[in-house]
């Protein structure tokens, strides 16, 4: 009897070995990310960079990304959202966690398109196409931390979520947009090439 309750003693000490060792990992991952999106939130250029592993890409690939950041801190500003966080699949030094982000312009402004066929997605190809998304995130530890390594799944949207475009469009779907450097629709419905513009005569 005394043996049987030593195993089970030291399985139950496994087991929340074991529990606390993901709760941690969880815990530090989930961390990492929120200070990459909070420097993403006040235009921490080098603060983000040191949130993410160098394993993601070479040194040119890096620079390009940092382009990119700088690109996104000079013309918008966001508020980045963790709102979902599960672990998927844990295998040192890899942690794979399937993560929902939100992201919205931090002030009224952004909303409103600057240039022709600029709204505030389209500032950087670092904003998500739409405002609530999902994917697999995956984290390396490294230098005794874990980092934010590579989104390895497509953004998806959450059900019932509008894209930047949608929501903050200002094409009312007149004509009037042109003036103010929207395209106009490529379609044409015109059946049979005979038809005219509203308010012009045939002559």
């Amino acid at each position: 009897m005394k043996n049987f309750l030593a195993v089970v003693f030291v399985l139950c000490c496994a087991g929340v070995a074991e529990a606390q060792k993901f709760g941690t990992v969880k815990d530090e991952c989930r961390a990492i990310l929120e200070k990459n999106f909070k420097c993403c939130e006040e235009k921490d250029l080098r603060g983000l960079m040191a949130t993410i592993s160098k394993r993601v890409g070479t040194r040119a690939q890096g620079l390009e990304f940092a382009g990119e950041a700088q690109k996104l801190f000079d013309e918008t500003s966001v508020l980045m959202k963790l709102e979902k966080f599960e672990l998927l699949n844990f295998s040192p030094p890899e942690a794979t966690f399937l993560v929902r982000q939100s992201t919205r312009p931090n002030n009224e402004a952004d909303h409103k398109p600057k240039g022709p066929g600029l709204n505030f997605r389209h500032h950087s190809a670092l904003l998500p196409e739409w405002q609530e998304v999902e994917y697999q995130q995956k984290f390396w530890y490294e230098g005794g931390k874990w980092r934010v390594h590579l989104v390895i799944t497509r953004p998806e949207p959450v059900a019932g979520t509008l894209p930047f475009m949608a929501e903050r469009s200002e094409d009312d779907g007149s004509l009037a947009g042109v003036l103010d450097g929207q395209p106009a629709e490529a379609k044409n419905d015109c059946p049979d090439g005979k038809c005219q513009w509203p308010m012009i005569r045939v002559r």
